[in-house]
């Protein structure tokens, strides 16, 4: 299957400072949970990928995207409420907990809360965000940014920068 990488900081930068795949990747050329990677050769295909992640696939329309265009740095406005994305994870959470059993599906069910944990809201995209932890992480720490972020914010909306985006597959 494949996904996503977007590189996110919180303030602005251009283009000819974007991650190169050498960036996003650990010393051995690797990523965890990975099997190859890329970056998109196609700036409308980008622009596309920004579009569908930050207003179809992140719940609860939590952005607005204020600039994306071809070649240049995304601009999108986080507008959500992150407590209230965070207590639907815990929920998800706790949901997928409950139905742990012992028997046949119980190997499938303890994966669905290592799942449920890992991918909050069913996203396999990763995040490279050099500013705040210089690596490319999952969804589950992308949220703990946004969390980060809304309360330096003092839970106002705040714009977040969308630089390379890369395919990778899993």
């Amino acid at each position: 299957m494949h996904s996503r990488i977007f590189e996110i900081k919180d303030a602005y930068f251009e283009r000819d400072e974007w991650a190169s795949d050498y960036d996003i990747a650990d010393d051995d050329f690797r990523i965890e949970g990975v099997d190859y990677f890329q970056p998109l050769d196609d700036d409308n295909l980008r622009c596309e990928n920004i579009k569908n992640f930050f207003t179809d696939v992140f719940p609860d329309k939590s952005f607005k995207i204020l600039s994306n265009r071809p070649g240049e740095t995304a601009i999108v406005q986080f507008v959500g409420d992150i407590k209230a994305l965070y207590e639907k994870w815990i929920a998800s959470i706790k949901e997928a907990a409950n139905n742990i059993e012992y028997e046949e599906k119980g190997r499938w069910s303890i994966y669905n809360v290592a799942l449920a944990v890992s991918d909050p809201f069913n996203i396999d995209h990763k995040f490279y965000q050099p500013d705040w932890n210089g690596c490319t992480v999952g969804a589950d720490d992308f949220l703990g940014y946004l969390r980060h972020l809304s309360e330096k914010n003092e839970w106002r909306p705040f714009k977040i920068y969308v630089g390379e985006v890369f395919d990778f597959h899993f």
